[in-house]
């Protein structure tokens, strides 16, 4: 009886919590180009678009940015994961599940000036606790 062939796998789908730092973990280790992180929603937004009827998708992050989103309350990447994936130099494109819709990218704030020759918008987004209130100011 011959083995049974195994094809290359060309996704694997995670089960551990929280999933998106372990793949993450695995992009970084395999040196992959960046991490795909498919979700139920088609990106991150501005605000919460449940609450925000303006909110709309960000094409792009900084790492910082997303960090700040993270912890504030953006349930969309857990902190450790963005947090792993700066340090390792990870890109991370977040994406929907149910659609093609182009997503989000999270990236350094290099790769990110390399394409664009505008400045920098002031707010990225807002997230929401309801148990706190904080207010970040740079510059």
């Amino acid at each position: 009886m011959r083995p049974a062939r195994r094809r290359p796998a060309t996704s694997v789908a995670l089960k551990l919590r929280p999933a998106d730092t372990t793949a993450v973990a695995l992009a970084a280790e395999l040196g992959a180009e960046y991490c795909e992180i498919y979700t139920d929603v088609d990106g991150i937004y501005s605000a919460d678009p449940r609450i925000t009827k303006g909110a709309h998708r960000v094409p792009e992050l900084t790492y910082e940015e997303m960090l700040e989103l993270a912890a504030s309350g953006a349930k969309v990447l857990h902190l450790r994961c963005v947090e792993y994936a700066r340090v390792a130099g990870v890109p991370i494109h977040v994406r929907s599940s149910f659609s093609d819709k182009p997503g989000t990218w999270v990236r350094g704030q290099a790769e990110i000036e390399k394409g664009n020759q505008m400045e920098q918008a002031v707010i990225s987004g807002i997230a929401a606790d309801t148990s706190e209130a904080k207010i970040t100011v740079l510059g």
